[in-house]
């Protein structure tokens, strides 16, 4: 078994690992480094010619390492943990029982090294804490970003009656899609964006993106959100905070709550009843 180990930005950090997962990685292992810098240690069963092959690169070339284990995946498997987030859910790595101890929390099982959003990073938690106390009963969800579909899983957990979700990236849709049929959750997922919904087809956005995402989509969000519909909008810092909630509030969007974690914000806003 080898590794091979890279080093990107968080903007582009995203789209190298749907391109890991193309080459066939047997998962992916993320670590946020200071400066905004994440290294990735993607594993494979051999080696390949990998110069040139990423172009988002932060550092130096990539570099391989022989594990020499058989049994790295056990190792790898080791290192996550069930998680509790907000008030109400748990986080549990796929191949795990549920533990002792939290017995009112509701499961959502997470798939870590797959696409983005394991969960186990601020902005995918702070998304969950904003779900678990704006989410009603019933509510159509649209995920727009849906990287591994936990956003929606936890919806479903939450009580959500219609899944929507979206990602720019086709591998990545497709594992959202597997993720959720696999824990017998029905959603529509497609390669896309929220322009493929019909106007006032959610009563509830949940946006995992960086801020110039967010800003951009903002008319999309606006279009397809029912009246007194509520958006969640995470994945940005303090310095894109103010213009956020400036350019929603120009559309027309009351601002309901806001969140942070570390560096990171979230907020949620409501449309017109």
């Amino acid at each position: 078994m080898h590794s091979l180990l890279l080093r990107t930005t968080e903007q582009e950090k995203d789209l190298l690992v749907a391109g890991l997962w193309e080459r066939g990685t047997l998962g992916v292992l993320e670590t946020e480094l200071p400066g905004d810098v994440w290294e990735l240690r993607a594993f494979f069963n051999e080696p390949f010619d990998a110069t040139g092959l990423f172009q988002a690169q932060a550092g130096p070339p990539p570099a391989w390492r022989d594990e020499g284990s058989p049994d790295w995946e056990t190792g790898w498997r080791q290192a996550w943990e069930p998680l509790p987030v907000g008030r109400k859910l748990l986080l549990l790595p796929a191949w795990m029982q549920p533990p002792p101890g939290y017995p009112d929390r509701l499961i959502v099982l997470v798939h870590p090294g797959q696409a983005s959003g394991s969960g186990y990073h601020p902005p995918t938690q702070l998304a969950l804490e904003a779900m678990e106390t704006h989410l009603q009963e019933n509510d159509s969800v649209l995920d727009a970003g849906a990287g591994t579909g936990i956003l929606l899983a936890a919806a479903a957990a939450l009580g959500a009656r219609t899944l929507y979700g979206c990602d720019i990236d086709r591998a990545a849709a497709a594992i959202a899609h597997a993720n959720l049929s696999g824990c017998g959750i029905g959603a529509h997922i497609w390669t896309g964006s929220p322009r493929s919904l019909a106007p006032r087809a959610v009563s509830l956005i949940a946006a995992n993106l960086n801020g110039v995402t967010l800003d951009l989509l903002r008319p999309e969000f606006a279009r397809v959100l029912r009246p007194g519909g509520r958006i969640i909008a995470s994945g940005f810092t303090e310095r894109w905070r103010a213009r956020l909630e400036a350019d929603y509030a120009a559309a027309g969007l009351h601002l309901l709550d806001r969140l942070e974690q570390e560096r990171w914000r979230a907020l949620v806003f409501s449309s017109a009843p």
